[in-house]
């Protein structure tokens, strides 16, 4: 495929979005998506981790269970490594403060040849931006050319919930955390629609659009937590969408057969995407692991009969 855009949420929990049930509209979009493509993959997922620095250098560098520092540390299976020997240009943009991203040298920074953060922007070294100036710097990437694989990382569902958006972005009103936390849930819905509308313009079929978060938040009307272990937390979206009818039809025949996915599943499909010959994931076993990337934080085994283990240090 000449083009990945591989938008990775933030916080995104899948029990707060409409199209899984929750009573509140906040994917509108994503089920008016469904509905004309009915062959799209969305799903439920569950997280490699419970926070962005366990969650994202597990999914980047396809960890199958807790503690996989020498394979990170080695790279053989770094998706952006990988990407790059196969002739991609590699771009990872984030919309999260510089300050904030140490975690890139377990992303595989040594192998992205377009890096930004908000502070290139004029925003400072510890602030964050709007996800949507992510769409900006998508469309300056001229997709005729090469193979692009892109990484849009957003802000999103991050605490403190709403703090990017404009009054007209806040469509739930403010009173309440889960009224702040569903605003960006609706907002990421926006960006995923328009990014989609963005690649569907450009008049060619040879791109794939991936989107799945790091982890969600346990959010109610009277508070919030995250890094937790609650379902909530663990669990969500993923979604992956092609225009070529063939690859889509190897999508779901991947994917569909789960009840719901995981992060590993998603990364060892990736490197197939990719062009090179490796293992498909089952559905389950499932592994979360605590705040820790070595698993000494705690984790959770979810096994083929739905059972969830609990393995603490």
């Amino acid at each position: 495929v000449r083009n990945i855009v591989f938008l990775v949420g933030e916080s995104e929990s899948a029990r707060h979005l409409s199209y899984f049930g929750y009573p509140r509209a906040t994917t509108p979009r994503l089920s008016e998506f469904a509905q004309k493509h009915p062959d799209a993959l969305i799903s439920r997922a569950y997280s490699t981790g419970l926070m962005t620095r366990v969650a994202l250098p597990m999914l980047f560098n396809a960890i199958p269970h807790p503690n996989g520092f020498m394979q990170i540390s080695m790279g053989d299976t770094n998706l952006i490594r990988l990407a790059k020997e196969q002739g991609y240009t590699n771009y990872f943009y984030s919309a999260q403060a510089e300050g904030e991203m140490r975690l890139m040298n377990l992303l595989g920074i040594k192998w992205i040849d377009h890096l930004t953060y908000p502070s290139h922007f004029g925003f400072g070294v510890e602030e964050s931006m709007p996800d949507k100036n992510l769409i900006k710097q998508l469309k300056e990437i001229d997709l005729s050319k090469g193979r692009n694989f892109i990484v849009l990382h957003q802000r999103a569902s991050h605490m403190p919930y709403s703090k990017w958006l404009e009054p007209s972005e806040q469509v739930f009103g403010m009173a309440t955390e889960a009224d702040k936390y569903d605003n960006t849930i609706h907002q990421t819905d926006v960006i995923r629609d328009e990014i989609l509308k963005y690649l569907e313009a450009s008049g060619d079929q040879d791109w794939i659009f991936i989107y799945t978060s790091d982890h969600g938040q346990l959010v109610s009307d009277k508070e919030a937590a995250a890094g937790v272990w609650h379902e909530d937390i663990y669990t969500v979206p993923l979604m992956v969408y092609s225009p070529n009818n063939e690859l889509q039809a190897k999508i779901k025949n991947t994917f569909s057969a789960c009840e719901y996915n995981h992060h590993y599943q998603l990364s060892a499909w990736m490197i197939d995407l990719l062009g090179y010959d490796y293992p498909p994931a089952d559905c389950l076993p499932a592994y979360v692991s605590g705040n820790m990337l070595t698993g000494d934080a705690g984790y959770m085994k979810i096994h083929p009969d739905k059972r969830q283990e609990m393995i603490a240090h």
